[in-house]
């Protein structure tokens, strides 16, 4: 994916940790929007 993988391999603890942050940065921004919104139309 990102860091080019070469074949078949186990992924290394950094590739995990950083495929946690960005999955958590996505959550993080969804749940931002939806509150903005909320806040709006309430």
């Amino acid at each position: 994916m990102v860091f080019g993988d070469n074949g078949p391999r186990k992924k290394t603890g950094f590739e995990h940790l950083t495929k946690f942050v960005v999955v958590a940065m996505v959550v993080i921004v969804l749940f931002g929007l939806l509150a903005s919104a909320i806040s709006v139309l309430f």
